[in-house]
């Protein structure tokens, strides 16, 4: 579909007898529904277009809504034609000529457009529509067009559209005159021929025939299902009208069928789409230089980082470890091992001494530093037996002492000491049991 094609469409036919019909159909997926209709009956000295307008207005379309005019579908003729596959600019000279070879009046009496059906199945050929009428009857129907003031977009004969609008299904038109019924029958090829049925003929599965005519799958008629089945047939080329105009092959249509009159095409804010295409077009192209920037930054970023993991890469294989110097480091580490189990915690230092030592000395100073203790005693007495409790220590050893007065009148005990490691624990404690 057209980026500014409707989903509703306002149709409108008519018939010999001045009976006019109009309906506002809306799609909805794949499927259609009717939201109103409208009919009137030509009388006295109505004009067609002052009838249209009433039309258009009844049915309440809004300004984006699409409009067909289809005229009076008995006055034009259709034939289809399989042709070869041609060039868009040479397939209206093609039928031009064999039009000339089937219509009974000279081509300069008529006016005709042609519809691509579509392509035959297992063929390189194409079904063309071809349809056609008097040039009197094409200037009536652009004189009855122009009462619609919001402009008409396409003036085509429901004849043309029955495919797409109904592919598959046979259909009646309007019978308004009681006689047999023409039947335009749909062929395996997507071709329609015009056959007639008896009055007593079963019209089941015929569009526009039958106690329901307008039964259709996937469409909804609304408001018309209230009418008696008499009335309601005399909507069938609207509806017809109304499902192609909101049909994907409208808006390629307009463009090869018969050119609706300028003065008569619908205005609709040209100028405000142009301006959101045109800046659409902008937004897109900004969209694209940005994506392309940041692509661009990260593929730099990437080279950067891979180039920088490539330059720490090339350093950590040039100082990997040997496997002398792996060894060199367990070796290291099973010693500071080893070692740091032959060192006797500050702890167990600070416990020793507390231990030995009288309840009336507290410790004002301590450091330890692996095998070497410095602690100060302090006491409001002097207690001369101090460095010969410590010598009973079984890990304290070389003990000095010094003592100093203090001006507040206690004595200040200044000790230092080695503790012995775990080794020369054991080798004390083998000469004290030889002793």
């Amino acid at each position: 579909m057209s980026l500014f094609q409707s989903t509703t469409c306002a149709s409108f036919s008519w018939d010999n007898f001045g009976n006019f019909r109009g309906v506002l159909v809306k799609r909805k997926g794949n499927s259609f529904e009717i939201l109103s209709h409208w009919q009137a009956e030509k009388t006295g000295s109505q004009s067609h277009a002052q009838l249209l307008e009433n039309g258009y207005i009844s049915l309440n379309p809004d300004g984006e809504t699409t409009v067909v005019i289809g005229g009076n579908f008995s006055k034009s003729c259709f034939i289809d034609f399989k042709m070869p596959k041609i060039a868009p600019g040479d397939l209206r000279n093609a039928l031009f000529f064999e039009l000339a070879k089937y219509t009974p009046v000279p081509l300069d009496e008529v006016q005709w457009g042609f519809r691509v059906i579509g392509k035959i199945e297992n063929t390189e050929h194409c079904l063309i529509r071809v349809v056609y009428f008097s040039q009197t009857d094409w200037e009536s129907w652009i004189s009855a067009s122009s009462g619609i003031s919001n402009g008409v977009d396409i003036i085509i004969p429901p004849v043309a559209v029955l495919d797409p609008a109904i592919t598959g299904t046979d259909v009646c038109l309007e019978n308004s005159n009681g006689n047999e019924p023409f039947i335009f029958q749909s062929k395996p090829d997507g071709e329609r021929e015009i056959i007639s049925l008896p009055s007593d003929q079963d019209y089941i599965g015929i569009f526009g025939l039958g106690d329901s005519p307008l039964e259709l799958e996937n469409l909804d008629i609304g408001g018309i299902g209230n009418l008696s089945a008499d009335i309601q047939k005399t909507f069938t080329t609207s509806i017809i009208l109304g499902i192609y105009g909101v049909s994907s092959q409208f808006y390629t249509d307009k463009k090869q069928w018969l050119p609706t009159p300028p003065e008569l095409r619908p205005k609709r804010n040209r100028t405000h789409k142009i301006y959101f295409m045109v800046l659409a077009v902008y937004l897109f192209f900004l969209s694209g230089i940005f994506v392309s920037s940041m692509f661009y930054e990260r593929y730099q970023e990437y080279n950067e980082l891979n180039a920088e993991y490539r330059r720490v890469k090339d350093k950590i294989d040039k100082v990997q470890t040997s496997d002398e110097d792996t060894r060199f480091g367990d070796d290291l580490e099973i010693e500071l091992v080893e070692l740091d189990k032959t060192i006797f915690s500050m702890a167990r230092s600070l416990i020793e001494v507390t231990t030995l030592t009288g309840d009336e000395l507290w410790s004002s100073n301590f450091n330890w530093d692996v095998n070497e203790l410095r602690v100060e005693l302090r006491t409001e007495a002097e207690d001369s037996d101090i460095t010969e409790a410590l010598q009973q220590s079984e890990i304290l050893t070389d003990i000095t002492m010094r003592k100093r007065q203090l001006a507040d009148g206690t004595v200040n005990y200044t000790i230092n000491c080695r503790i012995m490691s775990e080794d020369n624990e054991e080798a004390f404690d083998e000469i004290k049991t030889d002793k």
